[in-house]
């Protein structure tokens, strides 16, 4: 295979690689988004390089594995343009493998039925190509979102099933309205609001969130999403009630100690010393606890001990384990 069509296809395979791992094991980073976008980079234009092919000096080939190639590569290069503003690149796990093998078909079977078509005509298959491709793109994301959402109410029977509380992770990108998509497909099953968290949320959907009463959570980060200093202003514009301050520690930069640090900024800007305990203890108890499975006194009248495992592990990275008398 001549390099120049080797290039597209690897590239190609390697982006859909990527973007399948990055789904799978949700580690998503800035680092691994430069290696996809400079992948699809190469694969788009060394692909649409190979597809000058198709002129000629009196007017356009049109075979039908050329064509292919063609389509494959108008709805790769459209995808891969708009997953900068929109958040569908996870369509690229099926679009960006069935482009490499559109390659390599139209490079095994090059002269397939072909036919040389004129200036004008080739102009209209263009446009027509181009609107099916953005069409083929909007109906791939609408059956991706379809099988979330079932998965998605499947969760959601679950935690009926078991009497569990719920806990949502609102989404990266267009949070406001996947949050509040989220919402109408929970009410849908009648759940209680007060038996939901939505976690995650930040200045643009809290008010949404409390507004139909749910529990709003506020996972705080040193650099990213959510900061102290925008949740002491959080709190003092909405209140301590509904309110859930908690911390992080992903495989992102977090702070595990990011609940103290926050109360602590909340008490030096003038917040009281109520609204503190509410939002960053007393909320998440009464939320959390609601079905009896988690109470408070199983950690403030039993004690600690750091040097015991639970099946083998330890919450200890290489600390001195520290013991608590019981209080009663």
């Amino acid at each position: 295979m001549p390099l120049l069509h080797a290039l597209p296809f690897i590239a190609y395979l390697l982006s859909g690689l990527l973007l399948t791992r990055y789904f799978i094991l949700d580690s998503v980073t800035n680092q691994h988004r430069t290696i996809v976008n400079l992948m699809l980079l190469i694969a788009c234009s060394s692909h649409g390089y190979i597809l000058f092919e198709l002129w000629q000096h009196d007017g356009v080939f049109f075979g039908l594995t050329v064509s292919i190639s063609f389509v494959a590569w108008v709805v790769a290069t459209l995808l891969f343009l708009t997953s900068f503003s929109k958040p569908i690149h996870s369509l690229g796990i099926l679009v960006y493998p069935l482009s490499a093998f559109a390659v390599i078909i139209a490079f095994l079977f090059p002269g397939t039925q072909g036919k040389l078509i004129s200036m004008s005509i080739a102009a209209h298959a263009f446009l027509s190509i181009g609107a099916y491709a953005l069409l083929a793109i909007a109906v791939a994301q609408s059956v991706l979102v379809s099988i979330q959402e079932r998965f998605l109410h499947e969760q959601i029977e679950l935690a009926k099933l078991y009497d569990l509380m719920i806990m949502v992770h609102t989404p990266h990108r267009d949070k406001k309205k996947g949050t509040i998509r989220t919402m109408d497909l929970i009410e849908e099953h009648d759940i209680l609001p007060h038996l939901v968290v939505i976690d995650h949320n930040n200045e643009g959907t809290v008010k949404a969130v409390l507004d139909r009463g749910y529990w709003a959570a506020f996972t705080i980060y040193p650099n990213t999403k959510m900061d102290s200093h925008r949740m002491v202003e959080v709190i003092r514009h909405y209140g301590a009630d509904r309110i859930i301050v908690d911390s992080s520690a992903d495989w992102g930069v977090s702070d595990p100690l990011a609940v103290p640090k926050t109360a602590a900024l909340m008490r030096n800007n003038g917040i009281s010393d109520l609204d503190i305990e509410l939002s960053c203890y007393k909320n998440a108890l009464s939320a959390y606890s609601q079905n009896g499975r988690m109470n408070e006194g199983d950690w403030i009248s039993q004690g600690f001990d750091q040097s015991q495992l639970f099946e083998g592990n330890s919450v200890l990275r290489g600390q001195i384990a520290k013991k608590s008398k019981a209080s009663y």
